[in-house]
């Protein structure tokens, strides 16, 4: 069933999702799967050659691991931040051959 050979295609399968890993379709609830980051919408496919997530990394340096620990432990209850928008009328999209800003997703040159 989940025999699709790309990302995109996997993912128009019902029940299946990408290993970035292996670059194979999986079936989802495949106790023989053992993919460990895997993708499970088209939006993500962009990252099927990027299969790690930073997190992977810190059980190979165990003194990024506590400084990512001792960092999280500290500001855990940290006041978040306001999240920056642009305000109503501007679309924070520029044209890159102009450098000025454009109205909608489709302008520019």
């Amino acid at each position: 069933r989940c025999s699709k050979s790309d990302c995109n295609s996997c993912l128009q399968e019902s029940g299946c999702r990408w290993c970035a890993q292996t670059q194979d379709c999986h079936d989802e609830t495949s106790i023989m799967d053992k993919c460990n980051a895997p993708i499970d919408s088209a939006g993500q496919c962009w990252g099927q050659y990027c299969p790690y997530q930073l997190g992977e990394f810190l059980n190979h340096r165990a003194d990024d691991a506590k400084e990512w620990m001792e960092q999280t432990m500290q500001h855990q209850a940290d006041e978040l931040l306001p999240f920056p928008t642009y305000p109503p009328g501007v679309t924070g999209i520029f044209d890159l051959a102009t450098g000025l800003p454009l109205a909608d997703a489709s302008g520019g040159s």
